[in-house]
């Protein structure tokens, strides 16, 4: 399975592949399996309630309870695609092994109604529920739901985001500009830049080359070398085919503002003399809700929460980052 960060992008099981296709706001809208392309059908709840072949006709169809628990699916395919597919109700990622949901940050059991591990915020609200830590979507699945794990979101949570956004919007994109501007003034210029990309309504993607500044800090950077030698040291063949790992960036401040965690992925020719490389970084900038934890610090920690906050209300908007660039490794 490849990952980029929480989100699912390719499974590889034996000869089969399943390639998972998203849209520009980030919600999954079908998948490529093998050689053939389908496209999900969903409710006003987010449930994937069929699947559509590459001619659009209705080959799948899924009927679920209130609590997510599969009760018919009618397959009309000849290859079984509606168990293969695991995207099910409110589009979480469906284990037919474990028969659980994953919500990237935990797993739920539809049977029990009840997350299979605790909630990271200990009380959501200051009703006397909001302190069972395995409870799913306040006991309200039909009015509420759950994005990821952390939080419990309904119909007054999408009119506050809406009033919320009408009344800050304005004046929180003027404080962000200004604060893009200084971040600037002082050299992180990368980091202005893809803040300044995320107050866009629709912002576009970024995409960087060879000649570019970010690609100049990346190459120069310690944690890239230290990357590229153990992807090297790491290969028993003489050519690397799209090797991909994780690649923190922590030296430089404007790598770490702009990029921090990202997915690097190494291509290319391993020779006697030298190693030839097409390196592609990919980042999703966005913020996700931090716990409090003492190594991150409790200031920031609120800057980032109020990020996300701004994220959820839509003034802040999530697109992606994609670097490739040539890197050639001397052993002379």
């Amino acid at each position: 399975m490849l990952l980029f960060y929480s989100k699912v992008i390719l499974e590889i099981d034996g000869n089969n592949s399943i390639y998972y296709m998203y849209n520009e706001v980030d919600d999954i809208i079908g998948f490529k399996y093998n050689n053939e392309v389908y496209y999900y059908i969903k409710n006003g709840q987010n449930d994937i309630i069929g699947i559509l072949d590459n001619n659009y006709n209705k080959i799948v169809e899924y009927v679920y309870d209130s609590w997510g628990n599969i009760l018919e699916i009618k397959d009309n395919s000849n290859n079984n695609i509606g168990l293969i597919n695991p995207f099910r109700y409110r589009s979480y990622y469906y284990d037919n092994e474990t028969k659980l949901y994953y919500l990237n940050s935990r797993y739920y059991n539809s049977l029990w109604g009840r997350f299979i591990n605790c909630d990271g915020i200990i009380i959501q609200n200051k009703s006397l529920s909001g302190l069972n830590l395995y409870m799913y979507a306040m006991n309200n699945p039909i009015n509420m739901f759950d994005r990821d794990g952390n939080f419990s979101l309904g119909n007054l949570w999408k009119k506050v985001k809406s009033f919320c956004k009408k009344t800050i919007e304005l004046p929180v994109k003027v404080a962000i500009n200004g604060m893009a501007e200084i971040t600037g003034a002082v050299g992180l210029s990368n980091a202005s830049n893809l803040l300044t990309n995320s107050l866009e309504n629709k912002p576009k993607n970024k995409k960087y080359g060879n000649n570019s500044d970010i690609v100049k800090k990346i190459k120069s950077s310690p944690e890239f070398k230290d990357t590229i030698k153990d992807v090297i040291n790491n290969n028993k063949n003489s050519y690397l085919y799209n090797r991909c790992v994780t690649i923190r960036f922590d030296e430089d401040k404007d790598l770490k503002l702009a990029l921090h965690n990202a997915t690097m992925c190494v291509s290319g020719q391993i020779n006697d003399n030298s190693t030839d490389l097409l390196i592609t970084i990919r980042d999703r900038y966005d913020y996700e809700y931090w716990n409090y934890r003492v190594d991150k610090g409790i200031l920031t920690t609120i800057i980032n929460n109020y990020a996300w906050m701004f994220q959820e209300m839509g003034i802040i908007n999530e697109y992606d980052v994609v670097i490739d660039f040539d890197y050639i490794v001397n052993y002379n």
